[in-house]
């Protein structure tokens, strides 16, 4: 396994434990996140925007991606396709499982892209 990949995976790690120093130490200068949702065009965040937004998940009390067993792991050169399954436990005590795909791109050891896909509908029911 390349070390972009092992680079994806404790990236995944770090957003479970909601680590953002971890989070921030994995992503270069000019970090772009992009949300694609279902419908519409993708939102671009900047690396603050994206920390700010996985401190800000209240409602979640545990984030767990199956990193050891992904559904899919694609490679080549300097990017990753990563799709995971993920039981998330919210703080009323309610398990939800639900699946995620992303789409790492690095540049010089670090992250420099993430393209994520998940089912938005699932989402937003989790957190209505």
């Amino acid at each position: 396994m390349n070390r972009h990949v092992e680079t994806s995976k404790r990236f995944l790690q770090a957003v479970s434990t909601k680590d953002s120093r971890g989070v921030q130490a994995l992503l270069a200068g000019d970090f772009v996140y992009n949300r694609l949702k279902s419908f519409g065009k993708p939102e671009g965040h900047t690396a603050q925007d994206f920390v700010d937004m996985i401190t800000a998940l209240d409602r979640i009390k545990s984030w767990t991606f199956d990193l050891q067993h992904p559904v899919k792991v694609v490679e080549s050169g300097s990017s990753v396709v990563l799709h995971v399954s993920a039981q998330v436990e919210m703080t009323s005590g309610e398990i939800k499982e639900t699946e995620y795909v992303y789409f790492f791109d690095f540049k010089e050891g670090k992250i420099a892209e993430i393209n994520e896909f998940f089912d938005t509908a699932y989402v937003a029911e989790i957190f209505s």
